[in-house]
């Protein structure tokens, strides 16, 4: 079970935005193998949920317990670096077996 319990998330005051909480007394556990959809209008916090889950953002007041290892996560904005090539960017993420990256590439047909 992933158990996952925000006290306080606080994104910083920058420019002329004032500092906004995100988050404060979230609390959520989702057994092993469960499905979960997030669904809210834009700039609720969806996004930053997911980041805290996947141990992406560590920003916050709280705890997330029981995290499965690996975590897959797709994000909503390209994460490529455009100056490497499709390979350079998989041998990024397999640095224990680079020789994985054909294999990957080939499956998706590029």
């Amino acid at each position: 079970m992933m158990r996952i319990r925000i006290d306080r998330k606080v994104f910083a005051a920058r420019a002329e935005a004032p500092a906004r909480l995100v988050f404060e007394h979230l609390s959520l556990d989702l057994a092993d193998g469960e499905i979960c959809a997030l669904v809210g209008p834009s700039g609720v916090g969806k996004t930053s949920l997911l980041q805290i889950a996947a141990g992406l953002d560590a920003d916050f007041e709280g705890s997330v317990a029981g995290r499965p290892e690996p975590v897959g996560y797709l994000f909503q904005a390209p994460r490529l670096l455009p100056w490497r090539t499709a390979r350079q960017n998989l041998e990024l993420v397999l640095p224990e077996h680079p020789e994985e990256a054909e294999s990957w590439l080939c499956k998706v047909g590029l």
